[in-house]
């Protein structure tokens, strides 16, 4: 479509931060779990559950949260006596944890006891309220004690709205429950993970499903949530030099004409939304060798550094393949050692570091969808020898 570069059509369905906390890997979490416990707010540990021998017993990870807590790990007598854990819950440090196994439910407590999982949870159906793989919670950052459970068997998943009470979670009267396959609601995860995971657990909204030694990361794309048609408007200027503030805005006569041709053409019920894609500023500072030490050539070998590097990594005429910065891509120092090896002004590059915001970070990660800028750029120029 005239006026735009590039356009891509997503889900959004990868975090922006693909690393999988060390607390949950294999090492140094057991290669075979039956379950795992993670706060859904303000998590400190992951306590991971294994069979050992005829015991069950709790192997605690810190996550580097802000607090400690000191509660007791080991599993309740009926789950011991049961010899079984399918799940475990809470929604907080602290808090009373609910216990999952085979047909029935625990909570913490003296004189707790134990309840059919489908007592606990009406509105679940049937084949839910036995025999789970998972069940995990995602906090509501708008309401504290309002929380979406999801319960995890097979190759589907059951979620649904509640509140948090006392030692009871309640369905909200505005919910529904729905049924989805973990391979559609969860793109992305491999086929291993997709059916009966060992445990899965949420971290700062993003999930973590647990199947043997692997731990993978995913966003849960609601049943309603929109397909995003991104737009990267046509850039004029030169791509070795810094872009104006408005370079990639999308004129409003081509959004409107893109909207326009989306509505017609979309399917029914179908959710689209239109937009500019997600922009992740950087900086960089490198140290080059230039070829000799005169002031000229020390000066050339600068502005060559600054325009590969802003050419490179620029959402237009970037990448790669010189046809803009690949969707999603994150930054490795290693692509400035990279592009800046085929420019003949640069004898050699001795140092690089990148930034975001004002500090330093091993890699620039990029949302699924999003795009690269690079703002500020700090080239040194080392004519020592040696």
């Amino acid at each position: 479509m005239a006026g735009l570069a590039r356009v891509r059509v997503t889900t959004l369905t990868r975090p922006t931060d693909s690393r999988v906390p060390i607390a949950l890997t294999q090492p140094p979490r057991p290669s075979e779990i039956l379950a795992c416990a993670v706060a859904a707010r303000e998590p400190v540990r992951a306590v991971h559950y294994f069979a050992d021998g005829e015991s069950i017993t709790p192997l605690p990870l810190p996550l580097g949260g802000p607090g400690e807590s000191n509660d007791d790990e080991a599993v309740p007598g009926p789950v011991a006596d049961a010899k079984c854990l399918d799940a475990v819950i809470r929604t907080g440090e602290g808090e009373p944890r609910l216990w999952f196994y085979g047909t029935q439910c625990l909570w913490d407590g003296e004189g707790a006891s134990p309840q059919d999982i489908g007592s606990a949870f009406p509105d679940l159906p049937e084949d839910f309220s036995s025999q789970l793989d998972a069940v995990t919670v995602l906090a509501d950052p708008a309401s504290d004690d309002a929380y979406e459970l999801f319960f995890f068997k097979g190759e589907t998943f059951y979620h649904r709205a509640y509140t948090s009470t006392d030692r009871a979670f309640v369905p909200q009267a505005e919910s529904r429950g729905v049924r989805s396959l973990i391979s559609e609601a969860f793109p992305g995860l491999s086929p291993q993970c997709q059916v009966s995971p060992d445990a899965v657990v949420v971290i700062g909204g993003v999930f973590f499903f647990m199947k043997g030694t692997r731990t993978e990361p995913a966003l849960w794309r609601r049943e309603d949530d929109p397909l995003h048609v991104l737009l990267v408007p046509l850039f004029e200027g030169d791509p070795a030099q810094a872009p104006p503030g408005d370079a990639f805005d999308v004129p409003p006569d081509v959004l409107d004409s893109v909207v326009g041709v989306v509505e017609a053409s979309r399917l029914l019920g179908e959710r689209l939304r239109v937009g500019t894609p997600r922009y992740h500023r950087f900086g960089i500072a490198a140290t080059v060798r230039p070829w000799s030490s005169a002031a000229a050539d020390q000066e050339r070998t600068r502005r060559a550094t600054e325009r590969a590097l802003r050419r490179f990594f620029h959402p237009t005429a970037g990448g790669p393949d010189g046809r803009g910065w690949p969707w999603g891509r994150r930054v490795h120092a290693g692509d400035v050692f990279t592009v800046l090896e085929a420019v003949p002004e640069v004898r050699g590059t001795t140092e690089v570091s990148l930034f975001v915001g004002d500090g330093a970070v091993p890699s620039v990660e990029v949302s699924d969808g999003g795009l690269v800028l690079v703002d500020d750029m700090v080239i040194n120029v080392d004519i020592t020898e040696g």
